[in-house]
């Protein structure tokens, strides 16, 4: 028997972290969007009708991505480590 997957691709609008000042303000952006992130999901999830769930989301989604800023920069202010099980 072949196991069903659905897979969801979310585009979404997101919110960068450039003009945060500091570390602090760049992480709020980034938990509003893990907020929406997770309403997505759980969106997605209750739309499978029995089958296993994929959601991805695009690369840099979470924070923008660098405008200017050096490397460093970007690591420290924009840049986390997410949790693996």
């Amino acid at each position: 028997m072949a196991l069903l997957w659905k897979a969801t691709a979310m585009q979404t609008n997101n919110v960068i972290v450039n003009a945060a000042k500091t570390r602090e303000e760049a992480m709020a952006i980034v938990n509003k969007s893990i907020d929406r992130w997770e309403e997505l999901i759980m969106w997605a999830a209750g739309r499978g009708g029995g089958m296993k769930n994929l959601v991805v989301f695009p690369e840099f989604n979470l924070q923008g991505f660098p405008l200017g800023e050096t490397a460093d920069e970007w690591i420290e202010k924009a840049c986390f480590q997410i949790p693996w099980m």
